[in-house]
């Protein structure tokens, strides 16, 4: 009997929390969540002019095994909801979810860069899980970089022996192209942040007769493509291609005065490439002076080096060579000052002077020991120092000095401790002065 009535006891206590829990059913536990399942697939396509024929029907060509796909909550009550899988290894048939809004992340395996040697795909894409609902979703990952490509024609070949060209989209980092890339080089996938609608190239190079050539800028903008687009939008995005088209301007009498550049654009979903127009880089316009009194300002000359380059305040550093030494190795050939005139320069003033009694003899035969030469005028050009420097012409607004080949050479050949001090005068008289300083030490050293 003692037995029955515990078994009694039991059943009675089983019933009346299955009651308690009921109550707190009807009345609304915040406890309880009701769910959703996600049935998610992933894919990626690529620009259609990299597709296959087989991409072409499908739409996608790209595998997506490996890729990271992240499910994540966007409300506050279920933004610590995170799921984490591996296409093709961990993501599973179904997802089960508790209601609410989410967002949907895949991509490429690692970490989108600015400068790649491969494709980025990726997407994000937004999602509401409903209760007791099943939701099928593909998401489709597209390329988040754009590819860019640089193709040299004959006469560039022919005529330029050493070359920069920067690609400035205005970011803290700019693509450069130089010699040492090869004559074809590879395609480099380039990731442009947000509102880049202008992008600016930058040329510096050396001719085959070690002359340089003045340093110049071109700036091309998407929305001025020959052949419209159908995403809406001026600003350059990832499933951009685009190719620079590289040649030589020669002048009247057949002198290669700097480059000319082509650049074509395919379009995300277009086929064939439309060329994109090309103009100079625009400057700002001078602000109105009296002609009879103007008065100097403040910040009209402006002195910088590119690409992150810190010359000035590291020093340029050489390991010795003799003259007859033909290899270029070691040698730094992107010391470049770049200097903007804002009322064009009037004179350029170059003063060497070094510790190394051989160099000092060279430099004194060419007139720039004894007091400061001016690269602007007559004496500069008669003594063919264009061979060493680039020589502006006045009234220009920019204006390049570097060290070429050939005077990296001669510097290299003489250990010790060598500097140029230029001084830039405009058209209004006003000054700037900076020191580029040279070391070249033993091999041992």
């Amino acid at each position: 009997m003692r037995k029955y009535n515990n078994i009694i006891l039991v059943v009675l206590a089983l019933v009346g929390l299955a009651s308690c829990e009921m109550r707190e059913e009807i009345k609304g536990d915040k406890n309880v969540k009701d769910t959703g399942v996600l049935e998610l697939s992933v894919q990626a396509k690529a620009p259609v002019s990299m597709q296959t024929k087989a991409g072409e029907e499908t739409g996608a060509d790209v595998s997506t095994n490996g890729f990271p796909v992240q499910v994540y909550g966007t409300d506050e009550d279920n933004k610590e909801v995170t799921r984490d899988y591996v296409v093709g290894e961990s993501l599973p048939e179904s997802i089960t979810l508790p209601v609410g809004n989410y967002s949907i992340r895949a991509h490429t395996p690692g970490e989108l860069k600015k400068k790649m040697s491969v494709p980025y795909y990726g997407t994000e894409k937004a999602l509401k899980v409903e209760a007791n609902k099943t939701f099928q979703e593909t998401v489709t990952c597209k390329r988040e970089n754009s590819r860019m490509q640089v193709v040299y024609n004959a006469d560039f070949l022919a005529n330029f022996k050493t070359w920069t060209i920067t690609v400035d989209d205005g970011s803290e980092t700019a693509l450069p192209f130089t010699e040492k890339d090869g004559t074809n080089p590879a395609p480099v996938y380039w990731y442009f942040e947000e509102g880049v609608e202008m992008v600016t190239v930058n040329f510096n190079a050396t001719l085959m007769t070690g002359e340089t050539v003045k340093s110049q800028s071109r700036t091309y903008s998407r929305k001025n493509a020959v052949e419209g687009y159908d995403d809406g939008s001026n600003f350059f995005t990832g499933g951009d291609a685009l190719v620079f088209n590289l040649g030589v301007v020669e002048n009247a009498s057949g002198k290669i005065t700097g480059f000319d550049m082509k650049v074509e654009i395919t379009f995300e979903d277009e086929l064939e490439a439309v060329e994109i127009p090309v103009g100079d880089k625009p400057t700002e316009p001078d602000k109105p002076t009296d002609p009879e009194n103007p008065e100097p300002g403040e910040g009209t000359i402006v002195i910088s080096e590119p690409n992150g380059n810190s010359y000035l305040t590291d020093g340029v550093h050489i390991k010795y060579a003799a003259m007859d030494d033909e290899s270029i190795g070691g040698l730094p050939t992107d010391v470049v000052l770049n200097m903007a005139f804002k009322n064009g320069v009037q004179n350029m003033y170059v003063l060497a002077t070094t510790d190394s009694e051989d160099f000092a003899a060279a430099l004194n035969t060419m007139g720039l020991t004894t007091e400061p030469l001016d690269l602007t005028g007559d004496y500069a050009r008669e003594q063919q120092l264009g061979k060493l420097f680039t020589l502006p012409e006045k009234k220009d607004k920019e204006y390049s000095f570097d060290l070429n080949l050939d005077l990296l050479k001669l510097l290299r050949a003489n250990v010790g401790t060598h500097a140029f001090t230029l001084r830039a005068v405009d058209a209004l008289g006003n000054e700037k002065s900076v020191t580029l300083k040279i070391t070249v030490t033993n091999k041992e050293e």
